[in-house]
C-alpha cells in the first residue's frame, strides 16, 4: 500500500479557519496458495491443505477533504460554524478463485468423513471493475446563549453514485422474473440531522445534563455487492455430507451443473438514528457518577435470501438454476443501553467502576449466509426472526484502579466480566427440505439465538517503576499481566451449535490465556 497526504491550513483576518485535504491511497493485494493444487481440509480446530482460494486485486482510492470553521458572538451568544465537504473516489479491481481444487469440512476434530463439500468448477469465480464515488456535505453550529447552555444542530448530506451496481444489469434479467431488467436508481436522500443539549442547573459545573439525537449513514458495500453480483453463473457444486474425501469420485461435469446466481433490489443505505440522556454530578470526596441512557436503531441492514430453494421432492422451483441468492435492505436492529459509571479519586490514585446493562435485538446477525430461513421463498417473515443479537451481552462491569506507591513504585489494574452472548442452535437433519443446501435448521419451535454460551471474565494487572534519577535520564521498567489467573474463556463466536456433534453448546476456541509482557523506559529532558 501506498499512500499519499497533502494537507494545507489557512486562516483569515475575518476569522475563517480552514483546513483542505488531498488523501491519495493505492493498494495491490495478492493471496496465493501455499501448497501443491489439492483440497483444502477444515476442522473445528486446524486447517489442513492449500488456501482455498486465490485473489489479486488492486484499488485506488482518492479523497478531497475541506472543513472550515468560524466563531461569532452577539447578542444572542457565541456560535462556532463549521462546514465541510468530504469526496471520495474508488476504482477496484478484483479478480479471485476459490474452491476450484474442492473444499471439505468436518464437524469434529476426529470426523474420517465430511459434512460438507464445495467445488467451484469455473475460475476466476468473482470479478470486480467499480468505481464509486462518494459525497458528503455537513453543516453544525455549536451555540451558547447561555453561560450554562450549549446546543448543537448539525445536518449532513451523503450519497454515493455506484453503491450498488448502479448502471449494471445482470444478464439473467429476463430469465428470473424477480431479477431487475433496468438500472437500480441511485439512494439520494439521505439527509442527516443532528441535536445536542449540555445544560449546567446550577450554574457550578457540578452537575451537567446532556441529550442528543441523530442520524447516521453508512457506507454502502459496494465491494462484496458488486464482486458476487457480477460474477453471477458460476458452476459451483455444494454437497452435505458427501460420503467421501476422493475429488475423483465427486467431479462432475460443469456442463451438467446448473449456474448459482447472485441478485440484489433496491438497496436503501443502513442509518442509524441514536437517542440519549444522561447526567453527570459530582459529589463531595473527589467522587463523580454519571448515568446514561442510550437508544440505537438501524434500519436498511442487509440480510440474504434464497429464492430458488428446494421444494417437494428436492426439486428447485426453477430447475435450471442452482441457489438464487437476493440480498435486500430490510434488516433491522435496536439496542438500549444504561450505562453508569462512578469515579473516586485518591491523591495517589483513582478507582472507577463502570457497569452496563444492555438489551440488543435484531433480524440476523450478518447480511451473508446462512440465510434467513423461509418456508415459502416468496415470503420473508423478518418478525419471526427478531430476537437477541448474537452480541447481546446483558451485563458488563469494568473495575479499573491504580495507586502510585513510595519509591517510585506504581500499580494498575483492570477487572472485566461480561454476562453470556446467545447463539442459535441447528439440527443435523433437514426440516425445511432443501437438501441440507443452508445449514439454519433449528430445532422444531426454537427460535434464533435462544441459547447462551460462555460468560468471560478477566483481570490484568500493571506493575511501574521509575528508578532514582541518574544525572538528567530516568530508567524505568514496566510490567504488564494479562489475564492474570489464567482464566480459560471461550470465544462466543466458537460455540459448537449443531445439535448430537460432541462438545455440543461448548466454545471451540479461547480468548488468550496469560500473557506476561516487560518493557524498559528511558526518559530524556
Amino acid at each position: 500500500m501506498h499512500g499519499v497526504l497533502l494537507a494545507h491550513r489557512w486562516s483569515s483576518a475575518a476569522g475563517w479557519q480552514n483546513e483542505a485535504r488531498l488523501h491519495v491511497i493505492s493498494t495491490r493485494r495478492t493471496l496465493i496458495r501455499n501448497a501443491p493444487p489439492g483440497p483444502t481440509y477444515v476442522y473445528p480446530s486446524l486447517r489442513a491443505g492449500p488456501r482455498q482460494g486465490e485473489e489479486r486485486s488492486r484499488s485506488v482510492r482518492i479523497e478531497l477533504r475541506d472543513d472550515m470553521s468560524r466563531l461569532l458572538t452577539g447578542a444572542t451568544g457565541s456560535h462556532r460554524l463549521q462546514f465541510g465537504t468530504h469526496l471520495s473516489w474508488l476504482d477496484d479491481e478484483t479478480g479471485s478463485a476459490f474452491f476450484e481444487n474442492g473444499w471439505f469440512h468436518f464437524a469434529a476434530n476426529d470426523d474420517t468423513l465430511p459434512d460438507l463439500f464445495q467445488l467451484a468448477l469455473r475460475t476466476p469465480a468473482i470479478q470486480l471493475d467499480a468505481r464509486n464515488l462518494q459525497i458528503a456535505l455537513y453543516a453544525r453550529d455549536d451555540w451558547t446563549p447561555r453561560r450554562d447552555l450549549t446546543l448543537t444542530l448539525g445536518l449532513r448530506y451523503d450519497v454515493e453514485t455506484n453503491g450498488t451496481n448502479q448502471g449494471y444489469v445482470s444478464p439473467f434479467a429476463g430469465k428470473l422474473p424477480f431479477i431487475p431488467t433496468t438500472e437500480r436508481p441511485v439512494d439520494a436522500d439521505n439527509l442527516a440531522p443532528r441535536l445536542g443539549v449540555a445544560w449546567e442547573p446550577g450554574g457550578d459545573g457540578r452537575t451537567v445534563v446532556r441529550a442528543g439525537f441523530g442520524v447516521f449513514y453508512d457506507a454502502l458495500v459496494a465491494g462484496p455487492l458488486v464482486a458476487l453480483e457480477r460474477s453471477s453463473g458460476v458452476p459451483f457444486v455444494q454437497a452435505r455430507n458427501p460420503g467421501t474425501t476422493d475429488i475423483d469420485e465427486l467431479m462432475i461435469d460443469p456442463d451438467t451443473v446448473p449456474p448459482i446466481v447472485w441478485t440484489s433490489g433496491d438497496i436503501a443505505t443502513g442509518l442509524t438514528r441514536q437517542y440519549s440522556l444522561g447526567i453527570q454530578h459530582s459529589l463531595p470526596g473527589r467522587v463523580s457518577v454519571r448515568l446514561d441512557g442510550v437508544i440505537v436503531q438501524g434500519r436498511h441492514l442487509l440480510l440474504e435470501r434464497n429464492l430458488n430453494p428446494r421444494l417437494a421432492g428436492g426439486v428447485r422451483r426453477y430447475p435450471e438454476f442452482a441457489r438464487v441468492t437476493q440480498t435486500v435492505s430490510e434488516g433491522r436492529a435496536d439496542a438500549k443501553l444504561l450505562l453508569l459509571q462512578l469515579r473516586k479519586t485518591f491523591p495517589d490514585g483513582w478507582l472507577e467502576v463502570g457497569y452496563t446493562l444492555a438489551d440488543r435485538k435484531n433480524t440476523n446477525d450478518t447480511w451473508g449466509m446462512p440465510f434467513v430461513p423461509q418456508t415459502d421463498p416468496d415470503e420473508l417473515d423478518l418478525d419471526a426472526e427478531w430476537g437477541p443479537a448474537a452480541w447481546d451481552e446483558r451485563h458488563r462491569l469494568v473495575v479499573t484502579g491504580g495507586v502510585q506507591l513510595p519509591a517510585g513504585l506504581g500499580v494498575a489494574g483492570k477487572l472485566i466480566y461480561a454476562s453470556t452472548r446467545p447463539f442459535t442452535a441447528i439440527v443435523p437433519k433437514d426440516p425445511n427440505g432443501d437438501g441440507g443446501e443452508i445449514p439454519n435448521d433449528r430445532p422444531p419451535g426454537e427460535a434464533r439465538n435462544a441459547r447462551r454460551g460462555p460468560d468471560f471474565f478477566g483481570t490484568d494487572l500493571g506493575l511501574t517503576w521509575m528508578a532514582p534519577a541518574w544525572g538528567s535520564i530516568r530508567i524505568g521498567t514496566v510490567l504488564n499481566v494479562y489475564n492474570l489467573f489464567n482464566t480459560v474463556n471461550g470465544i462466543p463466536s466458537s460455540v459448537q451449535n449443531e445439535i448430537g456433534v460432541p462438545a455440543f453448546s461448548e466454545p471451540l476456541a479461547a480468548f488468550p490465556g496469560r500473557q506476561v509482557e516487560l518493557g524498559v523506559r528511558v526518559t530524556t529532558p
